[in-house]
């Protein structure tokens, strides 16, 4: 009886915090009770980078993005409580999963070194990893070609991960960001930059590099998924149902705020 009564309570509590403007116009997904009770107990702190646009950044102050946005979304969906804290560097957000500091990070890709201290969700959206070079190059159809020249990479990224397994041969710079990587590929430091295409192609036209296009895309799809620390797989079920709960317009919405726009 009190069980019931802890569970009832703490579902008010949950209600009180979501946004009810959103929740007017949003069906909640149906969980069990056990994962009712594991929402009330825990309060989900999550964690993101802030250089990473369209998926995850600031403006004045506030994280915003398409993976923050799907995420609200999946709060509103579920009942999730959780407040978000967003770090300089995607090494940084890791390291804050890894020692439990952080229970969700945002945005990232399986791969078999976060196996160790993570779990992932569904993916929500997902584009390939593309190549970008300066106007002078041709396209590039083989990522083989690749090989044995410098390509940038963002020191811990995804893209790192999922490219080394596969092209051992190529020649990875590894830097803070993609604004880092851009600005050597513009200088004539590296021969090409990877990451996912989205990613490239709004920093390459909102910091002006008008020397750099995309030249091409790799084999590799970017799956975005939630990252869950590895001692929180009971989260993952109840995510993945706020994911497949999102409908063909709430998703459209969102990548259309941030990639046709911008």
């Amino acid at each position: 009886m009190k069980k019931i009564l802890f569970l009832i309570f703490g579902l008010s509590v949950i209600l009180l915090k979501a946004d009810t403007s959103v929740l007017n116009k949003t069906d909640l997904v149906k969980l069990t009770k056990e994962e009712k009770l594991f929402l009330i107990e825990k309060e989900i702190r999550c964690v993101s980078t802030k250089n990473w646009p369209p998926f995850n950044f600031e403006e004045n102050g506030q994280l915003i993005g398409i993976s923050h946005d799907f995420w609200q979304l999946i709060k509103n969906k579920t009942l999730i409580d959780s407040k978000c804290k967003p770090v300089n560097s995607f090494q940084e957000a890791m390291e804050l999963i890894k020692d439990k500091s952080a229970d969700v990070a945002l945005s990232s890709a399986v791969t078999e070194n976060k196996l160790y201290y993570g779990r992932f969700s569904k993916p929500y959206v997902s584009y390939p990893i593309a190549i970008a070079t300066t106007l002078d190059k041709q396209y590039i159809s083989n990522t083989e070609s690749l090989n044995n020249k410098k390509v940038a990479v963002g020191k811990f990224y995804s893209t790192y991960q999922i490219l080394k397994s596969k092209y051992p041969k190529i020649e990875f710079v590894e830097v803070d960001d993609n604004i880092e990587a851009l600005k050597l590929l513009s200088r004539g430091e590296v021969y090409a930059v990877v990451d996912i295409l989205p990613v490239l192609s709004l920093i390459i036209a909102d910091y002006g590099f008008k020397n750099i296009k995309i030249s091409g895309t790799t084999e590799f799809n970017f799956d975005v998924r939630f990252m869950v620390r590895s001692d929180y797989e009971k989260l993952i079920p109840i995510i993945n149902k706020g994911i497949e709960s999102i409908t063909q317009k709430e998703s459209s919405e969102i990548k259309n705020r941030w990639l046709s726009v911008r």
